[in-house]
């Protein structure tokens, strides 16, 4: 569960997530003396630093590492390694994630909650489109991800969340969360950057 002081988002449509979440980051915006400072949020770079799993076990995991990132270039990461799983992922399952961010040398659990209530494997097709075609190859109709190994080596991978083209900036550890009930068959925990969109 989301911990006291984050925004829980149980998500109708796309749509109405984006205009949440824009509405959050101008209600945080940050102003001295009537005049805006750095910018709380805005259009946005992604890049990631580690991905890890959960405690205990679950269906599905993933042993994926991503090349340093380089601000001076501002150049996609190149990612390797694999997503495993053995039970099949469909528009059945229930989708959350959970952003916590760092602040102050610690984790804060002041951050954001999304929930999908169903429509899981579509959630993440439309959400992060770029990671889900280098790993899963072209959407099936239905949406499903089938079990099996996905195995990638040194490709540019474009963290690119068409339905947030306004964040809030900061240093994440996004949890990911999937499964039908009370059976959870994904746990899985990446560390993310967001930071403003370079403009050259």
């Amino acid at each position: 569960m989301a911990g006291e002081g984050s925004v829980r988002l149980s998500l109708l449509s796309d749509s109405m997530l984006y205009a949440i979440v824009a509405l959050v980051a101008l209600l945080h915006q940050p102003v001295t003396q009537g005049k805006a400072i750095t910018p709380f949020a805005g259009p946005w770079f992604a890049w990631t630093e580690k991905f890890s799993v959960c405690e205990g076990q679950y269906p599905w995991s993933w042993n994926i590492k991503t090349t340093p990132y380089n601000p001076q270039k501002h150049e996609l990461q190149l990612i390797s390694g694999n997503v495993t799983g053995d039970k099949t992922i469909d528009d059945n399952f229930w989708l959350k994630v959970v952003m916590d961010l760092r602040s102050k040398n610690q984790w804060s659990n002041k951050g954001l909650t999304f929930e999908f209530k169903n429509k899981a494997c579509t959630a993440v097709v439309s959400n992060i489109p770029g990671f889900y075609s280098l790993f899963f190859g072209k959407e099936k109709k239905p949406c499903s991800i089938d079990p099996g190994v996905y195995r990638v080596d040194q490709e540019p991978i474009d963290w690119n969340f068409p339905n947030f083209p306004i964040v809030p900036y900061g240093h994440y550890k996004f949890r990911i969360m999937s499964g039908i009930g009370n059976d959870m068959a994904v746990c899985l925990i990446n560390e993310v950057h967001l930071i403003p969109k370079p403009t050259t």
